[in-house]
């Protein structure tokens, strides 16, 4: 059976702007991990945005869009980055295909190909 994953916003605490959608199968950690990652990847947009609010000891809201079947979760995630775009919201996504399981499979991918190439020179 597939384990539900939760297709996610991290909102400006001030105004509930969305200014990022992520999916994650751990919701109930996924905000406490984006603050660890912000600190080893101070100069990523999203990183720079929750190390300010941080620093103000204000974190960004975690809010549930939409909870889907695993298979359907890289999917919905492009699809919920592509709407928010065109609805005008200033996402700090990096693209609408960085989404968690495409670019991880496409780096893991990548990092199999470097150790492959080094190992045949």
């Amino acid at each position: 059976m597939n384990r539900p994953v939760t297709i996610y916003a991290l909102c400006e605490p001030s105004t509930n702007e969305i200014r990022y959608i992520g999916q994650t199968k751990n919701p109930d950690t996924r905000l406490y991990f984006h603050v660890m990652e912000s600190r080893s990847t101070p100069t990523y947009r999203k990183s720079r945005w929750i190390n300010l609010l941080m620093e103000l000891d204000c974190p960004p809201v975690f809010c549930t869009i939409v909870v889907v079947d695993a298979d359907r979760a890289d999917e919905e995630e492009v699809r919920q980055i592509q709407q928010g775009r065109i609805a005008g919201l200033n996402l700090l996504n990096r693209s609408a295909m960085a989404i968690g399981g495409v670019a991880k499979q496409r780096k893991q991918a990548q990092a199999k190909q470097r150790k492959r190439n080094i190992f045949r020179n």
